[in-house]
This record gives structure tokens, C-alpha cells and sequence, in this order.
């Protein structure tokens, strides 16, 4: 879909093509707690408060979406 999801020590990553503009990206982990963020352009880091678990992120583009899992350890 042209949108990469990445997790480092500190938080989510996310990456598109130039073709698709970043809107939203929604994170919930393991116990159901949803954080929403509003972002733009092709790139966009989040930094997690607490960063160690699972996460499912949500990626809203303006032409693609995209989810995704990632483990912070």
C-alpha cells in the first residue's frame, strides 16, 4: 500500500510514498487504550510514553490505509 510502520525503543515510525499524504494515525495497545494523532506529509514519529508492548497501529492516509503490529521491547 506504500506505507511502512516501524517500532523503535522509543515509539512508531511511519513512512508513505510520495503519492500519499499522512492524516491520522491511531495506536491501541494490549488493553484496549487508543491514542489518536493527527499528522501530515510522508513522515511521522511518535514517541510512546511507555514504550515496552504490543501495539496496533492504524494509518490513515488520504488515498491509502494501512494497519499494522509492532512489539517495543
Amino acid at each position: 500500500s506504500g506505507i511502512i510502520i516501524i517500532g523503535n525503543s522509543e515509539g512508531i515510525i511511519v513512512s508513505c510514498s510520495s503519492d500519499i499524504q499522512l492524516q491520522t494515525i491511531i495506536v491501541n495497545d494490549m488493553s484496549g487504550k487508543s491514542a489518536s494523532y493527527k499528522v501530515s506529509g510522508q513522515y511521522a514519529e511518535i514517541k510512546l510514553p511507555v514504550a515496552k508492548g504490543i501495539y496496533t497501529v492504524n494509518v490513515i492516509g488520504d488515498t491509502a490505509t494501512k494497519t499494522g503490529k509492532v512489539i517495543l521491547k
